[in-house]
């Protein structure tokens, strides 16, 4: 043990004021003692030299040796719990890198659904069921279906910290959400006049309270065109000029927002595991 070393210095000192009782008990009892001979009491002049030189040899040894094995343990105690507050907190920090990593497994499928969900290519598809003069309400409901499910996920599985980005993807999904429910509703509205007759949809197609400002835009257009004999290829020139003003890339921000905070997060998780590796 070098004593000069401020260190061990350090650790003496608070051994010795965390053990201040025995210290002072050690150091007063032979003090004691030796006035005790100076003044003649009775019974301690009794002994003679060597019979005092043995019990000294014996009192200090035992008492360097009782301070060593107390500085030891005092020591060991310290390690211990300085080690168990380590391997506590290791675990934690593992503990909340996995949880991170399912949040971000959970945040790419909740990505990857809503995307899938509100494609320009299911648009097309239902445009497509409605030129082979069949009707695509079943579809469209089902897409109204996903939406709602795809919004829900999107909500539910966030990442561990939220960024300015993730924030930004937020504000993203709910204007391609009203995008592109918005487009389906107008697909809907023509759709529902299949089959239908020439007069009945003159008269209620301008009317039609859940057209969107655009669809009312382009039907006003159009109407002077509606043929009374062939209504079926009025409607599919109604349609295929509401899929015209469509942005076929309406979803690009969105992916690349889901891209970046994916990239970011699973960064931001190596570089704490490599951090508290670091660490022990």
């Amino acid at each position: 043990m070098d004593i000069k070393n401020p260190t061990t210095r350090n650790y003496i000192w608070t051994f010795l004021r965390k053990y201040k009782a025995l210290a002072i008990t050690f150091v007063t009892i032979p003090l004691i003692l030796n006035v005790a001979c100076y003044f003649s009491i009775p019974f301690f002049n009794n002994a003679g030299s060597s019979a005092w030189l043995s019990f000294w040899g014996g009192y200090l040894g035992s008492t360097i040796m009782a301070g060593v094995t107390l500085f030891v343990l005092h020591k060991q105690l310290e390690q211990n719990q300085f080690e168990n507050q380590q391997n506590r907190k290791m675990q934690n920090d593992l503990m909340l890198y996995q949880i991170g990593c399912d949040n971000l497994k959970l945040f790419k499928e909740a990505g990857n659904y809503f995307c899938r969900t509100f494609s320009y290519n299911n648009i097309a598809e239902i445009v497509n069921v409605f030129r082979c003069n069949e009707s695509p309400i079943r579809l469209i409901k089902q897409e109204f279906a996903n939406s709602v499910e795809a919004e829900r996920q999107s909500q539910l599985y966030m990442i561990a910290e939220p960024t300015k980005a993730y924030l930004d993807l937020i504000s993203e999904q709910e204007r391609v959400i009203s995008y592109y429910n918005t487009i389906l509703l107008d697909i809907e509205v023509i759709t529902s006049y299949l089959n239908l007759s020439s007069t009945y949809i003159r008269q209620n197609i301008l009317i039609d309270k859940h057209s969107s400002p655009i669809l009312k835009e382009i039907i006003a257009k159009e109407f002077q065109q509606l043929n009374d004999e062939k209504p079926k290829v009025w409607l599919d020139s109604l349609l295929e000029k509401r899929i015209d003003v469509v942005n076929p890339n309406f979803l690009d921000k969105t992916w690349d927002l889901i891209t970046k905070i994916y990239l970011d997060e699973t960064l931001r998780l190596k570089t704490l595991l490599q951090i508290k590796g670091t660490d022990k």
